[in-house]
């Protein structure tokens, strides 16, 4: 699980990159193996697929709009210390950052988004051990697996159940709170 304020934006930039790759197109038919052409048995689109998969166009836009719109809550545009957004979305968590924010819950607010888009983009690219080394909310233990379905962390020890019996599981939302709040309590420990 990598720390370090750039994280993120590597993420990011590793899942655009990814995700911008005409190669990826998984819809176009395969060459006949008989005549080399496209196969025959396979009806054509209509339309050609597009360069890039809309759902990351949608979850780049949510990504992008959730940081832009936590940030101008932190320190409205007009403030004369504050730049343009960036148009590059892997540059808007520096952006952020360096955004003059005194209040330091806004801070924690703006540190959890990130390193929530930091395990967002991991999985989004199919790294889904980024739960791993966090510790379970609620018992402690480490033994986080993520669920594709729900869309959450669920805990591994088996006494570790909700009020219905169930495993634990957890969004990734409630994770990042978690490892900033027991960053910042080190940070106090250590001054």
């Amino acid at each position: 699980m990598g720390t370090g304020d750039d994280t993120t934006a590597s993420r990011l930039r590793l899942l655009q990159a990814e995700m911008s790759d005409p190669g990826r197109q998984k819809n176009q038919a395969a060459p006949h193996a008989n005549c080399g052409a496209r196969c025959c048995t396979s009806p054509r689109p209509a339309h050609p697929s597009a360069p890039v998969s809309l759902s990351f166009v949608d979850y780049m836009t949510a990504a992008i709009t959730e940081v832009v719109t936590e940030a101008r809550a932190d320190v409205p545009e007009s403030h004369p210390d504050v730049e343009p957004a960036p148009g590059d979305p892997a540059a808007l968590y520096d952006w952020w950052r360096s955004m003059p924010v005194e209040d330091e819950e806004r801070q924690s607010v703006r540190d959890q988004v990130i390193y929530r888009h930091g395990l967002e983009h991991a999985i989004a690219m199919g790294d889904d051990k980024v739960v791993r080394p966090h510790p379970c909310p609620e018992c402690g233990c480490f033994g986080l697996l993520w669920d594709t379905a729900r869309r959450k962390a669920i805990c591994t020890n088996l006494d570790c159940v909700d009020d219905q019996g169930l495993t634990q599981a957890w969004e990734l939302k409630r994770l990042a709170h978690e490892h900033i709040t027991a960053k910042k309590m080190l940070n106090r420990r250590a001054t």
